[in-house]
C-alpha cells in the first residue's frame, strides 16, 4: 500500500483521498525574510516550528521557521542546516531531552535532529507510516496509518523493541497518570473502504506495553487532548461518505466511561485538529472555519471564533502568548501560509511557508 497521504487534518474529503490511494495500490504581505541560520539556528530566539508536508510521492517536506516577535521567517531549515531534504510527507513533530523528532510519513521513518540548531543526529527505520510520538521514560511511542498498531522505541538506542497490536489506524495520543491513551481508527476494507466500526479508545501501560482498557468510540476519533480538569476529549469526525454524525466526546481517563457526548448539527461536517486552548479550560478546532469551545458549555458552538474563504488545514494553539495560528494550503505544489491570532480571533501577522502546511510545533 502507498504510505500515508496528508491526513493531519482528517476531514471527509481527505479520507476519501486516503481511500482512493488504497484502491490504487490494494489580504496577503510580503513577509521579512529572515537569515537561513544565525547563531547556528535558524533564527534567534522564541521560534515557531510549521512542518510542511509537501508533495506526496516528492520527497520535499520542509519546514518554515516563525519568529513571532521579530515577525521573520525561515523557509526550508532543515535542508538548509544539512544539505539534504527530510523525506516524504513531513506528518507531525515532539520535543524531547534537548532534541526534535521529525515524523516522516511516507518515508517511514523518524529523523532526529538538535532542537535549536536543526543539526541532523540520528534516525529511526522500519515504520509502516508513522503518524505521531509521544514520550515516556525512555521509550517512545509511535502510531502508524498501516500498522494497526502502536511502535515501542527505545530512545537510547533507537531501535524499535516492541509492537503493541490494535484494530487498525492508530492516530493521536495522550499520557496522564502514567498510563498511555491511544486512539484506533478501525479499518477499512475493499471494495468500499468505508470505516467497519470497531473504533477504540485504549488505556495502556507505558511501562509493560499491556492493553488494560478499551472502549468503542463513535467513527473517526481524529482528535485527543486533556483538559486542565484530567478530562480526555475526543473529536469524531463521523467518517467518509457520511456514515455518522460527527461529535465531541469528554471521557473519564479512569474508567473509560463517555461522561458527555455533543453532537454537531448536521451529518455532513467533519471537524478536526481538536486543539487545547492556553487555559486548558477551552478547545478550538476546525470545521470550515475555527470554533472555540468552553468545556464547561453543554451546546457547541454556532458561530467561529475565526472565519475564512480559504481552506484551512492546519491549527495550533501558542500556549505561552496565548496566540492561534492556522495554515492554509491552496494545493500540494504550491507554497502554503500560516497566519496569526489574537485570543479574540482578529489577525497579527501572515507568512508563507512551504508546500501543505499542517502541523504546528511550539
Amino acid at each position: 500500500m502507498k504510505k500515508a497521504i496528508r491526513l493531519v487534518v482528517l476531514n471527509k474529503i481527505k479520507i476519501a483521498y486516503l481511500i482512493t490511494a488504497f484502491s490504487f495500490f490494494v489580504s496577503c504581505k510580503k513577509e521579512k525574510i529572515g537569515p537561513q541560520y544565525n547563531l547556528d539556528g535558524a533564527l534567534a530566539g522564541y521560534t515557531i516550528n510549521i512542518l510542511n508536508e509537501g508533495s506526496f510521492g516528492n520527497s520535499n517536506a520542509s519546514i518554515t521557521q516563525y519568529n513571532p516577535i521579530t515577525k521573520e521567517t525561515a523557509q526550508g531549515v532543515f535542508q538548509s542546516k544539512n544539505g539534504n531534504t527530510l523525506g516524504d510527507v513531513l506528518q507531525s513533530a515532539n520535543y524531547h531531552d534537548g532534541k526534535n523528532y521529525l515524523v516522516i510519513n511516507n518515508s517511514g521513518k523518524i529523523v532526529i535532529v538538535d532542537s535549536v540548531t536543526f543539526s541532523f543526529e540520528s534516525e529511526i527505520t522500519g515504520f509502516n507510516s508513522p503518524r505521531y510520538i509521544t514520550f515516556y521514560k525512555n521509550k517512545a511511542f509511535v502510531s502508524d496509518l498501516y500498522a494497526k498498531g502502536i511502535y515501542v522505541v527505545n530512545i537510547e538506542t533507537n531501535q524499535i523493541t516492541g509492537f503493541i497490536p490494535t484494530t487498525g489506524w492508530t492516530e493521536r495520543m495522550v499520557i496522564y497518570n502514567d498510563q498511555l491513551f491511544v486512539l484506533d481508527l478501525g479499518v477499512r476494507e475493499p471494495p468500499s473502504y468505508l470505516n467497519q466500526g470497531n473504533n477504540k479508545l485504549y488505556k495502556i501501560d507505558p511501562n509493560t506495553n499491556a492493553k488494560l482498557d478499551s472502549v468503542i468510540t463513535p467513527l473517526e476519533p481524529n482528535g485527543l487532548v486533556l483538559d486542565q480538569n484530567n478530562k480526555l476529549w475526543m473529536l469524531c469526525s463521523g467518517a467518509v461518505d457520511n456514515q455518522e454524525t460527527p461529535r465531541l466526546i469528554r471521557v473519564d481517563p479512569t474508567t473509560l466511561s463517555i461522561e458527555k457526548q455533543l453532537l454537531f448539527n448536521q451529518l455532513e461536517m467533519s471537524p478536526t485538529n481538536l486543539t487545547l486552548g492556553s487555559d486548558g479550560l477551552s478547545l478550538l478546532y476546525i470545521n470550515q472555519g475555527v470554533f472555540e469551545f468552553s468545556i464547561n458549555d453543554s451546546q457547541l458552538p454556532s458561530v467561529p471564533l475565526i472565519s475564512s474563504s480559504e481552506t484551512i488545514y492546519g491549527l495550533g494553539v501558542d500556549m505561552l502568548r496565548n496566540e492561534i495560528y492556522v495554515t492554509f494550503s491552496p494545493s500540494f505544489t504550491t507554497n502554503g501560509t500560516c497566519k496569526r491570532y489574537y485570543a479574540n480571533g482578529n489577525v497579527i501577522d501572515e507568512f508563507s511557508t512551504g508546500i501543505g502546511p499542517s502541523f504546528i510545533q511550539f
